[in-house]
């Protein structure tokens, strides 16, 4: 049990995410989803448990994350903002699917931690620390060094979402569900594969892949269905949190 003493029951929720795809499992919780205008890649709203409901993306990385959540802020006000999406394990015990609730979110690059909120819920979540960075974690030994202090998780926006609730005082959660243990190791170069704007281009990607297709194209599937199953798994939480 996840829990939080002060509760804003029925209050607007913001959910900021990377990507469109981290939502599949959570927009189907919503009631009368509809496109929303905007100058993101995404966004959409509804109704999530009786709360007005809001969903963003932009992209990878602070840069991409802190005008999505600006846009998002503005949207209702007094709006509790929830920076979502995947994460990786930085514990051997954290594995593919598994809910990570932030008690706070450090941002190693400034030294800056933020303060989360715990949502409501009577679903089981591994609660701690959040390591958010601006660069894909894709090795043992990065994950060992950020979760030697006990960190559960690392991301790429959270800090970002973090900053922006904290400049428009909303109450700021972070919630992730895990798409890579923390004992795996990306053969794919998916830093390299991002552009001057920070997006991840997929022609590079699949460029890489095909040069080393047995490990290449193997890892693109592994990476797709451990993404279909912590999307699932976020939307299955999520939709059953007061925030």
């Amino acid at each position: 049990m996840v829990s939080e003493s002060r509760v804003l029951l029925n209050k607007p929720v913001v959910f900021v995410a990377a990507e469109k795809r981290e939502f599949s499992g959570l927009l189907r919780r919503f009631k009368e989803v509809r496109a929303v205008a905007s100058p993101l890649a995404f966004a959409a709203e509804g109704e999530l448990n009786g709360a007005p409901a809001l969903a963003v993306a932009h992209g990878p990385g602070p840069a991409l994350a802190r005008p999505a959540a600006l846009w998002a802020a503005a949207w209702r006000e007094g709006a509790a903002m929830i920076s979502t999406g995947y994460c990786g394990a930085l514990q051997h015990d954290v594995s593919i699917g598994d809910i990570i609730v932030a008690s706070c979110v450090h941002a190693p690059d400034t030294g800056v931690r933020y303060e989360a909120r715990l949502p409501i819920t009577g679903r089981a979540a591994r609660v701690g620390v959040v390591v958010s960075v601006d660069r894909v974690i894709g090795s043992p030994e990065e994950k060992c060094g950020f979760g030697s202090d006990g960190s559960l998780a690392v991301e790429m926006e959270a800090a970002a979402v973090a900053a922006v609730a904290r400049e428009t005082a909303s109450p700021f959660f972070c919630v992730r569900s895990v798409s890579d243990r923390a004992d795996e190791r990306f053969a794919l170069d998916l830093n390299a594969a991002r552009g001057e704007d920070g997006r991840f281009r997929i022609s590079h990607i699949v460029s890489q892949a095909g040069r080393r297709p047995w490990t290449g194209v193997p890892e693109l599937f592994r990476l797709a269905r451990n993404g279909r199953r912590a999307s699932k798994a976020l939307g299955d939480f999520l939709g059953e949190c007061q925030f």
